[in-house]
Order: C-alpha cells, then structure tokens, then sequence
C-alpha cells in the first residue's frame, strides 16, 4: 500500500475546450456579459421616453428595433477601441435616449418607395425655387412653347437635377434603410463626445472647463461670491450633477420637444465647423454645449444662490429646516423647465415664519408691542420677485447667444457676463438685496445687544414645571459677561444706597 501511495505519476497534458476556456472568445463567461449588456439595453428601452408611450412602450416593433440598433453599437464599439488600444466601453445607460431622439425624428420622415407614399407633398417642396415657382412647372411650360436651343438645355438640366434631388431624398428617407441610417448618425453623434461624457475622466475634464468658464462669466466678488464660487464653497462638485446634462445633452432636463430645438443648433454648428476646418474635423455637438448650459444655469442663478450664500440666507431668515446644499443640488438635478412654481424656493410669506417666530418670543414688553414680523415681510417682497425664475427663452436665442460666447475670451466673459445675468436671470438678486437692506429701518441699540445674546430669552415651552418656574422668577437662560458686569455694579450701588438709609435711620 504504501508503495502504491508514495509511487510517482507522471501527468498528461489534457486539452481544454475553447468553450471552457476563460479567455477563448467563445468562453461562457463573455457570453454572460453580452447577456448582461442585452438585459441592461431591454430595461432601459422598455422605459424610455415614457411622457410620449406611443414612441417605444406601446410599439414592440420599435423596440425591437431600437434593442438590435444599441446592442450592434455596444458591439461595434468595443471592437473599435479595443483596435485603437482604447479601454473598452460597450453600452453605457443613457445612450438609448440619444439614440431614441434620433429614432423618433428620423421616422417621422420614412418614405416607403414600394407604396411610392413620397409623390404630393415633398416632391413639391423640393421643385420650390427661391422665386416660389415650381421648377416641373417651369420645364412643362417651356417644353410646350418654341424656344432657343439654350432655354431648352436649361429646362432640360433643371429637370434632371430635380429628378435626382428627388431620388436622393428617397433613397435617404427609405424605411427600408431605416435602422442602418439610425446606426450611422447614432455613431456620429456619439463620435466626438463618447471619450468626453461616458467615461470618469472625460467627466471631470469637462466639468473642470465649464467651472471655468462659470467663475468668468459670473465672478462676483467676497461678499456677494457667484455661481462658481458658491458651488465650490458649498462643496458640490460639478461632475455631480453635470454629468447627465452632458450625456443626455439636455433631454432630461428641458424636454424632449425643446432639446431637439437645440439638437438642430448644435448639429448645424458642428457641420459648419466641420466644412471650415476639414484638418481637425472642425467642432462636434460637444464644443456648443457647456455654453448653452451655463446660460440655463443663469436661468436659476437667484434660486441657486439664495439656497447657498449667507448673506441671502440671513435675509430670507431661514432657520436651516432643511440642507440649503441639498436644496440647491436638487435644483440642479430637477431643472425647473416648465415653471410650475415662481420660485423654487421655500416660500417666504408671513404664515412660514409664524412657527419660527413664535418659539422666540422675547420677554421685554417692546418686543412684544413691535410688529416686526409684518415690518420685514413688506421689505422682503423685493427679494421674492427677485428669485421668479422666468420662463425658458426661445432655442434661437439660446443658441445664439451660446454661439456668441463660445469663442470669446475669459476677460470678455467678465464683461458681458452682467448683461447674460440681466437677460436670463430677469435681474442680479444682490441688487435686490442691497435695496432691500437700504430700505430696511435701523435697529436701536439694544436691539444689537438682544441679537447677541440668549440671555434675554426664554423659551415658549408649553410644560407645566416652565410655566411655574416663569412665573416665581425670570432669570437669564444663559449669563452675558456685559450683562453679568452691569448687573454686580447695579446691585452694589443698590445695596449701598440701602446701607446709607439704614445707617441714617439708626442715627436718627
């Protein structure tokens, strides 16, 4: 036996299936992560665009097709980076409502040249000169009449200029073609911006410019920090927040039926910088984009700063019931696009602050005959139409105006930075809250003191031991040094002047 144990065998080299293999290209373990991916691109589809059900989650046939178009890119652009020596991506959650923008406007404009359903309409616009004359009518006309040799050539060659025109717009606008052409403008789109806005590090690059390019449009100063400087003392990064404003270039945020408004703009400057500079392949979607953002962010810059700025908050009075952060990230992340509400922010009417302002109540008798609370309420007015976010501007006056700054310099955004802030915020809330200050009455003296002190206070418990212990003796929560001293000097004047009396009535 113990031969047999100690008895050494020599080992055979056996094969390993390619199936089994873990880094074979058949393995089960790639095979699982495309499943995976698959699974991933059917749950994202299977809720998109869910204000417009009749696009994706009613149709099966769309959604069919929209899961096959996602999952080929997925494929495709792994392969491609991989060739480039590039870290591979695949699907990435927020591409299915990129490519669905595409989808949904590609096919409405589906000509199906079986059924020759293009005849009428475009065809017509299409023979449209700039004149407003029909070109087929034209040619007609000038078939039928004798003309030189030289108008009948011309009438001969705009006809058939018309005719391929027209085949073009068909072959281009075939159904048959439908998904292949979904692909190749989804690549193209995703082309420039894929490094950009679906990776970590193209993330924090680009949130890192558009910082930037905030703090100089919109400086402000120590006192009165602005949106760049606010965002950076109260701790919220950019990225945050930034980040699905990017990938799903603004279709979350103002609407499916605004974004492709600005969809047309920021294509339309991406080919003409590709026609005028053919060497880098001129600009992408991608360069427009961070303008038109910041100029949306002014939009709610008085909201946004009244929720992080303390001087805005000391005016408001806020008592921080909640994160002002968190209300501002929130803003963010919940872009107010359809003004349900005047103002984001908490309201500041008289009723709100009664709770606050009945848990300090003071005790002195001119506290309590002032009435502050209406005297504040009618100054701060100023402020509450300051904070009104106005209504989103028209997609050409957006576009245009981030056209404008976009190749400007950091010394010429500080310059037209206040006139941005004018038109799109509807005012500089710090103006407001230098008039609000200069209107508001001055505080006597020993209202300053009150204001630093607790001592002067009691709380409105509604206990019966407080009750009692109120009524037998007011005394000071907390001693102030001041007080305490003012307090010793009036009890020993007091107590000598009793001392004098006695002394005086003993010798009498």
């Amino acid at each position: 036996m113990n031969t047999k144990v100690n008895k050494k065998v020599k080992l055979k080299p056996a094969t390993v299936s390619s199936l089994n293999y873990p880094l074979s290209s058949n393995s089960n373990r790639k095979s699982e992560s495309d499943l995976d991916v698959l699974l991933m691109i059917i749950a994202d589809v299977e809720r998109l665009f869910p204000e417009h059900p009749e696009m994706f989650i009613e149709s099966k046939e769309d959604k069919l097709q929209m899961i096959e178009i996602l999952y080929r890119y997925a494929k495709w652009i792994n392969d491609s980076r991989e060739a480039a020596g590039k870290k591979k991506l695949g699907y990435v959650q927020g591409m299915h409502e990129l490519c669905g923008v595409i989808y949904a406007v590609l096919k409405v404009e589906l000509v199906d040249n079986k059924k020759k359903e293009y005849t009428t309409e475009n065809s017509t616009k299409s023979n449209i000169v700039d004149g407003g004359e029909d070109i087929t009518d034209l040619s007609r006309a000038t078939s039928k009449t004798k003309t030189s040799s030289s108008e009948q050539a011309d009438s001969l060659v705009s006809g058939k200029i018309n005719e391929k025109l027209e085949m073009q717009i068909k072959e281009f606008l075939d159904k048959n073609f439908f998904a292949h052409d979904v692909f190749a403008m989804f690549k193209q789109l995703m082309s420039p911006i894929i490094d950009k806005y679906f990776t970590a590090s193209g993330i924090v690059r680009e949130s890192i410019v558009f910082d930037l390019k905030l703090h100089h449009l919109d400086p402000g100063d120590a006192k009165h920090p602005g949106l760049a400087a606010s965002f950076k003392e109260s701790q919220i990064e950019s990225q945050l927040w930034l980040t699905r404003w990017f990938r799903m270039i603004l279709t979350r945020e103002v609407g499916l039926a605004y974004a492709v408004r600005i969809w047309d703009g920021l294509i339309a400057y991406a080919c003409a910088g590709a026609m005028a500079d053919t060497a880098t392949n001129g600009h992408d979607v991608s360069a427009l984009l961070p303008y038109v953002i910041i100029l949306l962010i002014l939009r709610v810059r008085s909201a946004l700063l009244k929720s992080l700025v303390p001087c805005l908050k000391k005016a408001f009075d806020e008592e921080n019931e909640i994160d002002d952060d968190t209300e501002a990230l929130s803003l963010l992340l919940h872009y107010p696009s359809h003004n349900k509400n005047s103002s984001f922010s908490r309201s500041t009417s008289a009723d709100s602050d009664s709770d606050s302002e009945k848990e300090r109540q003071p005790i002195m008798m001119y506290r309590k005959t002032r009435d502050k609370k209406n005297n504040l309420n009618t100054h701060r007015s100023q402020l509450t139409k300051a904070l009104q976010i106005p209504k989103l501007p028209s997609a050409v006056d957006l576009f245009s105006d981030a056209a404008h700054i976009c190749g400007l310099t950091d010394s010429e955004l500080t310059q037209i930075g206040p006139s941005l802030i004018e038109k799109y915020s509807g005012g500089d809330i710090y103006e407001a809250l230098a008039a609000y200050d200069k209107s508001k009455p001055a505080a006597p003296f020993i209202d300053g003191v009150l204001k630093h002190t607790k001592a002067w206070r009691v709380s409105t418990a509604t206990n019966k031991e407080t009750k009692l212990k109120l009524e037998k003796k007011l005394t000071p929560t907390i001693l102030d040094s001041n007080r305490t001293r003012l307090e010793l000097r009036l009890q020993e004047r007091v107590q000598n002047r009793l001392r004098d009396r006695s002394h005086g009535s003993l010798n009498g």
